[in-house]
């Protein structure tokens, strides 16, 4: 007669301790930036394109894909075949929103999300359906595989109902679905905000009021944001036993994959990163 299975749920299979594992990050930020070539500096990585934003990049990616279908056998592909990357970047995941969207138009044969599945907000219902799928493969390609996760995306300003205030407010929020754009948040352990250093440059006059119009100022340096706040949406768990500070300060890409190392460092994964001289 055959022995009984083991169960899963024994004290035979307690673990103490930390778990180490690889990350899964959201990086989004104002174009320009620099939010490819700081993901082109992760161990050893591989670019999946829904657009072309690594072509002038050294680094390995696939053909860019052109629809929801090659975007998810990209996926299988590291899942199934043998290779030696630590790191898949998706470039970018509300192009690949589009992708879904368009997926589920060309389905039911019609022109708009809107019209899917007969109408009454049930297209928006199956789009959002179709994206927990697509973070779900991604998931297990980071469970299975033990591949770091990285997720660029554009940002966009909407307003934000604070209900902790008597007003709402604008603030920068990744380019996504709603709902789509929380689940992503709920899925990754990093949702970092990339901008540039700005500040608001405005004259005063001698009992501290505003003269005139304040103007925004940029300056020649780039941070990386961990912490919510008014102005953008950002969060930040403790990654094998680090926990990330409010923002950290990105030096310029020189030599490629600099930029990352400030990240990389703070995390505890890779050398710190080269400091400009004075």
């Amino acid at each position: 007669m055959a022995e009984p299975q083991q169960k899963k749920m024994s004290l035979a299979n307690v673990t103490i301790g930390r778990i180490q594992r690889p990350f899964m990050m959201a990086l989004y930020g104002v174009d320009g930036v620099g939010k490819s070539t700081l993901a082109a500096g992760a161990p050893n990585p591989i670019f999946i394109n829904a657009e072309d934003g690594s072509s002038e990049l050294d680094v390995a990616r696939f053909p860019g894909a052109e629809n929801k279908a090659e975007l998810e056998e990209a996926i299988n592909v590291l899942l199934r075949e043998e290779h030696g990357f630590n790191t898949v970047v998706l470039d970018s995941i509300d192009w690949a929103e589009t992708m879904i969207r368009q997926d589920l138009c060309d389905q039911f044969r019609v022109e708009s999300l809107e019209d899917v599945r007969g109408g009454f907000g049930k297209g928006t219902v199956a789009l959002r359906e179709q994206f927990v799928r697509f973070l779900d493969l991604l998931a297990y390609l980071r469970t299975y595989r033990d591949m770091n996760i990285i997720v660029i995306g554009h940002c966009e300003v909407k307003k934000f109902e604070d209900p902790t205030t008597a007003a709402g407010y604008d603030r920068y929020r990744i380019k996504l679905d709603e709902v789509n754009a929380a689940r992503l948040r709920e899925a990754c352990d990093v949702v970092a905000f990339y901008n540039y250093d700005t500040a608001l440059m405005a004259k005063e006059n001698r009992q501290g009021e505003i003269q005139g119009k304040a103007r925004g100022k940029s300056f020649d340096k780039h941070e990386l944001h961990f912490r919510r706040s008014a102005a953008f949406d950002a969060k930040a768990r403790t990654l094998n036993g680090y926990a990330l500070p409010a923002k950290i300060v990105v030096p310029p890409d020189e030599p490629p994959g600099n930029s990352f190392r400030a990240f990389g460092y703070a995390i505890g994964i890779t050398d710190p990163p080269i400091q400009p001289g004075p």
